[in-house]
């Protein structure tokens, strides 16, 4: 009788042959979306002109003159971005206090019956 401790390869959980079976399809699926993406992103770098630094990123090969472009490429990206972000955001605020396309204000407040009432103050005065 063999008391020894299993080796990595030979470790059973045991779970039936069926699901021996699944984990097993499962254990393929995943090695084979692993080895696509493997070989996908060595034709998307092959020729291209990074390189990997020591920390295993992509760095770019680049001159000084081409780094600044696209630092500042970036800098314009990141600005439009946070403009839009404010925007919407602001939108979304001014919409809720003062009514949308619906004449409403988020609250329920009809609007033009406040401004008709504003116009009737604004005469008695």
């Amino acid at each position: 009788e063999d008391d020894e401790e299993p080796g990595p390869l030979e470790w059973s959980w045991g779970g039936t042959a069926k699901e021996h079976a699944a984990a097993t399809r499962i254990q393929a699926i995943h090695r084979g979306n692993t080895a696509r993406r493997r070989s996908m992103l060595e034709v998307l770098h092959e020729g291209s002109q990074e390189e990997e630094s020591e920390e295993g990123l992509p760095h770019w090969q680049g001159t000084a003159e081409e780094h600044a472009a696209a630092m500042r490429i970036q800098a314009l990206h990141r600005g439009n971005t946070a403009r839009r972000s404010l925007e919407a955001e602001l939108q979304s605020e001014w919409s809720y206090q003062y009514g949308g396309d619906d004449g409403f204000a988020g609250d329920g407040r009809n609007l033009a019956e406040e401004e008709e009432e504003d116009a009737e103050d604004e005469d008695d005065a």
